[in-house]
């Protein structure tokens, strides 16, 4: 079907030349051999201009639609050639982003009987600064959903660098409930004050208390 579909589009763009070199072939020498033919013949008629006077008149219009044409030309390449530029700088601008984004990595520090007064450590893997970190909206859920546990407070960082951590804890009760969650939510800035909203979430297995973090990206 697209093997179709291209060969189709080929016979098309190949009649579009056709007609454009017709037409450029009769603009430029058919209506001259004409308008010749018509005053060589003298068919009885009386103009005001000579043979001479609306060939030249000819020529001088059809120049000009020439001129018309190629300033169209000439800056729908300019408009063409600004658009490739932009995706250009914008590509590069991208790359230099990703170059500088920070990483964030969640782990377990300590939990205490059945996930009781958990620490956690959040640590900036990679070798760019992240600035303005908030960590908010810590809560366990069980494996219903059902929120066991939460607490309100935000915490806030104002950087972290390149491979350092930053160290949380809370005083939450135990969980008896087996396969709970613990989740919170990250926010942080890159170099280029590009927010990054992510939230973690830290499972937790059958007689383990010390849970397993994985961080995901929110659409932001």
């Amino acid at each position: 079907m697209e093997k179709k579909t291209n060969k189709m589009k080929w016979w098309m763009y190949a009649l579009i030349i056709l007609g454009v070199i017709i037409l450029v072939y009769t603009l430029t020498f058919g209506i001259p051999i004409i308008i010749n033919e018509l005053y060589r013949n003298n068919d009885g008629y009386i103009t005001l201009w000579g043979a001479e006077d609306v060939l030249g008149y000819y020529g001088e219009a059809l120049g000009f639609l020439g001129t018309v044409v190629f300033s169209a030309l000439a800056l729908w390449q300019n408009h063409r050639i600004q658009e490739a530029n932009d995706k250009h700088t914008k590509l590069l601008e991208e790359m230099e982003r990703k170059k500088n984004e920070p990483f964030i990595f969640v782990k377990s520090s300590v939990a205490y009987g059945n996930a009781s007064r958990l620490r956690l450590t959040i640590q900036n893997i990679s070798d760019n600064l992240a600035e303005k970190l908030q960590a908010s909206g810590f809560r366990i859920e069980d494996e219903t959903g059902k929120i066991l546990w939460q607490d309100n407070d935000i915490i806030r960082n104002e950087y972290l660098l390149s491979k350092t951590t930053w160290e949380l804890q809370w005083e939450n009760p135990q969980v008896t409930s087996n396969k709970h969650k613990f989740i919170f939510d990250i926010k942080y800035q890159d170099v280029f004050n590009k927010e990054y909203n992510c939230f973690a979430v830290g499972v937790f297995e059958d007689k383990i208390t010390i849970p397993k973090f994985t961080v995901f990206l929110k659409n932001n």
